[in-house]
């Protein structure tokens, strides 16, 4: 018979836990020093929006902006106006069509160059009754053909685009297919008679695929193809990275579905408390993001909603000054306009390397070819303690190096200003700072960084070497997640320690 040291067993299992704590210890700060010595996993951006450049047009718009304000607008980057002609308003006596004051204020559009995006809505309230106010029934069909003819050949000579109904998703207030029906007998009828006139599909709320799909799939994919010119969608949101998702869903039926017009934003906006105004810089944040990750999804024309509103509008009027004066989101807005029309999103501005333990999801790098030979690089992330290495290459030895390639752009601010970039001791020119979920903007002067290369400054955009982007962990915040893993490691194992010698000795 075996005789059992029950004396000998208890040594033997508190000598051997904190051998155990000991070697946990070591296998975690060991993955984690591998993990860091391995180094950044190269890759693009991510969330991947799109690797292909796409040029940048007018494509910055706005909801709502009256013809008295156009001059105002024009000054402030407004290139496309959406507004509405109703039914209910151009005609209140049957047959009888007044257009005289909606003709002004397309004249007063158009002296400022600001292209006029036209809604043909809603139901006539006025000659048929509230309960047609989000309605054509079948008998109204033939009436409401003849207002869309009215208007379409009243201002056939003016360059205006025309958006079938607003949100029919929300404000259609009768059978689903009976708008669809609607929709299909007036972009035919406009397509037939007007075919030089430019016909946008229904703004849609939000970017509902399944509706989309449904609307596509019952005028049938050829004809939806050859009706219009654009798709339109609404996509209003509660936090701006959700926007990006939904973009290439919408993307994604459009290829499925065999469209190959473009695709736009006639509305998106923000809302902000105006007892508040530490939100408006919120604002400028948000507009930021969703104006970055729709063009980096090539949507054609993006239209904020809106330019007055007390809560969602880009100006305010000063009571002080009787002035109307920019938001930190108008003077954001000026600033995408005024740089990326006529430029292009262009994502091999930066070659990323982002560390293995970091989520690349929560990552938002995004780069563009402005319109004065600059890249402007907007960069944040939903991480936390992450910082980002800027490395533009090497610098020959004769060449100095000044303030000239880097400027970081307070885009709710309206002001800028230079960044000395380092030079390491091995010669290569760097700068590093931290994201957060803030944006910073950064603009990369193209001539002064082919200058500090060493090579023409006016060397082809194409042929320029892109800039390093290192994305890692600040070092502090490595040292935060080493070092609680092991505290508590070391405490549980000393705790038992503790408790098997209190066993031992009563």
């Amino acid at each position: 018979m075996q005789h059992h040291d029950h004396h000998y067993s208890a040594r033997s299992r508190a000598t051997l836990l904190p051998r155990v704590g000991a070697i946990l210890l070591t296998f975690l700060i060991g993955t984690l020093a591998y993990t860091l010595l391995v180094g950044p996993a190269s890759g693009f951006q991510s969330p991947v929006s799109n690797t292909i450049p796409y040029p940048i047009g007018s494509a910055f718009g706005m909801n709502h902006v009256g013809g008295g304000e156009a001059a105002r607008a024009n000054a402030e980057g407004v290139q496309i106006q959406r507004g509405d002609i109703y039914w209910s308003s151009v005609e209140q006596v049957y047959g009888v069509y007044d257009f005289a004051g909606f003709e002004v204020f397309i004249q007063q559009l158009e002296a400022q160059h600001i292209a006029p995006l036209i809604i043909f809505d809603y139901g006539n309230n006025v000659l048929y009754g509230e309960q047609y106010a989000g309605y054509v029934s079948p008998s109204q069909v033939p009436h409401w053909l003849e207002y869309v003819n009215a208007s379409v050949h009243y201002f056939r000579n003016y360059s205006i685009y025309w958006e079938m109904w607003n949100e029919p998703n929300l404000s259609w207030t009768g059978p689903e297919a009976e708008f669809f029906s609607l929709m299909n007998v007036t972009a035919s009828f406009i397509h037939d008679h007007y075919p030089e006139q430019t016909i946008i599909a229904p703004g849609i709320s939000g970017t509902d695929t399944s509706y989309l799909d449904r609307m596509i799939q019952y005028f049938g994919e050829e004809n939806f193809d050859a009706l219009f010119y654009a798709m339109s969608i609404h996509p209003y949101f509660r936090t701006a990275e959700e926007v990006l998702p939904r973009l290439q869903a919408v993307r994604q039926l459009a290829i499925d579905d065999h469209y190959n017009g473009q695709i736009w934003i006639t509305e998106m906006g923000y809302s902000v408390n105006t007892e508040y105004p530490y939100q408006y810089q919120l604002q400028a944040d948000m507009l930021l993001k969703v104006f970055t990750q729709a063009l980096s999804m090539n949507i054609t024309k993006a239209c904020w909603y809106c330019y007055t509103e007390a809560g969602f509008g880009v100006v305010q009027y000063n009571g002080f000054t009787h002035e109307w004066q920019q938001r930190p989101s108008g003077r954001t807005f000026e600033l995408l306009s005024s740089s990326l029309t006529n430029g292009s999103y262009y994502p091999r501005a930066l070659v990323y390397s982002i560390s293995p333990i970091i989520e690349p999801d929560l990552l938002w790098c995004f780069s563009y070819l402005t319109n004065r030979r600059t890249w402007l690089l907007i960069l944040w992330t939903q991480a936390n303690s992450i910082t980002i290495s800027l490395d533009f290459g090497a610098n020959p030895g004769n060449i100095e190096v000044g303030n000239g390639v880097l400027q970081q752009l307070e885009y709710g601010q309206e002001f800028s200003y230079g960044i000395a970039v380092r030079k390491s001791p091995w010669g290569r020119l760097q700068y590093s700072c931290a994201l957060s979920l803030a944006p910073v903007v950064f603009e990369v002067d193209l001539t002064v960084y082919a200058t500090l290369l060493g090579l023409d400054p006016a060397t082809p955009v194409d042929d320029l070497p892109a800039i390093g982007a290192s994305i890692d962990y600040a070092t502090g915040y490595i040292a935060f997640l080493v070092g609680i893993p092991a505290i508590i490691i070391v405490g549980i194992a000393s705790i038992v320690v503790k408790m098997r010698k209190q066993g031992r000795h009563p």
